[in-house]
């Protein structure tokens, strides 16, 4: 199909330095404000959530047959290092992140579930929800995984592989019905300075950005009773969720938010990175130069002091930040900006909505 236009009012298809996604068929499926952006092959019999996300900017996505994805789910690269690849008749839950890694046919991610950086799951693995697969892991099929790092747990019954699909898909579309989606941003909303707002997002409150900052799609930014500070440079990636109901969310330069991060009512220092699907509670405060690890969480008011990884649930400071840890955090900051400006270019030539439609 051509992908400059689509049928269906409610999918989000942009080019990635005028390179389109390739959508082998309509998905089946595509519910609010939904995205496929950049270097996306993707095969017929697609089913994508509310505010789900496949986006290839640095490399490539291919997806196979009968993809289903959650709301909030989210599919990306690193750069040009990992692409991300994905079998057929493989299913992904609510708030799921697939990362740079290679899913086999029939696998399913749940809810919240997240696979890293060159990992590889085989044909038929089956990932529980809110498990975490670290980096370069290989996980055998037949099994079920589970926990931070997945570990596993017992093999398939015979028939479990395919009542779990059934299951998971029928979760997904009555969490998908009408009726079902959020506000974007519109009144009572004040932004400060000129971030990059995917325009998938939704934003409402005071945010106040320095500039170079990008706030990517399907995040959720909830200010209306305070702000939400973001220092220069500071990205803050897909699907991550900022709540600030009793004080300010302060957030510093040259900081890195991974997808689906939750950060409620704290304060992230400069230079540090927040891992893929970390939550940071109420009054946590980051220092200058922390790495997060992917899958953290830390407890209301913790302190997580300065040159340290930590990681956990709840966090805690595991080794010192060496120089390699602090050069990778710091090569994010400048590849960010340029996927920023490419991605200003798209929504300006094919509208701030979005869509590219028929």
């Amino acid at each position: 199909m051509n992908t400059k236009s689509t049928k269906n009012s409610s999918l989000v298809v942009l080019p990635y330095d005028q390179t389109w996604p390739k959508l082998a068929a309509e998905p089946v499926y595509a519910g609010d404000r939904a995205a496929v952006l950049g270097q996306v092959t993707l095969a017929e019999g697609a089913w994508l959530g509310n505010q789900s996300v496949l986006r290839a900017d640095g490399h490539y996505i291919r997806v196979g047959r009968n993809f289903h994805l959650g709301s909030r789910g989210t599919v990306h690269i690193v750069d040009d290092i990992y692409p991300a690849i994905i079998g057929h008749d493989v299913s992904a839950g609510e708030n799921a992140v697939i990362h740079a890694c290679e899913i086999g046919d029939e696998c399913i991610i749940g809810h919240g579930a997240t696979v890293l950086d060159g990992s590889a799951l085989a044909s038929g693995t089956v990932l529980a929800p809110a498990s975490v697969v670290y980096p370069r892991s290989g996980l055998e099929g037949g099994w079920l995984y589970s926990g931070c790092p997945a570990k596993p747990v017992r093999p398939l019954a015979p028939g479990e592989l395919e009542s779990e699909h059934a299951r998971i898909r029928t979760a997904l579309s009555a969490a998908n019905q009408p009726g079902s989606k959020r506000q974007q941003t519109g009144a009572g909303t004040s932004v400060a300075g000129e971030p990059f707002i995917g325009c998938t997002a939704d934003i409402s409150g005071m945010i106040c950005a320095e500039p170079d900052v990008s706030i990517w799609y399907g995040c959720h930014f909830d200010a209306v009773y305070n702000k939400i500070m973001i220092g220069t440079r500071t990205n803050i990636q897909d699907n991550t969720t900022v709540v600030c109901s009793e004080r300010d969310v302060v957030i510093g330069e040259d900081v890195t938010i991974g997808h689906n991060v939750s950060l409620t009512d704290c304060t992230i220092g400069a230079n540090s990175l927040i891992g893929i699907s970390a939550s940071v509670a109420r009054d946590t405060v980051v220092e200058n130069d922390v790495l997060l690890a992917a899958g953290a969480q830390t407890e209301p008011g913790q302190l997580l002091e300065s040159g340290w990884l930590w990681a956990g649930q709840p966090a805690r400071r595991i080794t010192p930040l060496n120089q390699a840890k602090r050069t990778m955090m710091a090569q994010i900051i400048p590849i960010y900006c340029l996927y920023t400006r490419h991605f200003k270019q798209s929504q300006k030539a094919f509208g701030k909505s979005g869509a590219v439609r028929a």
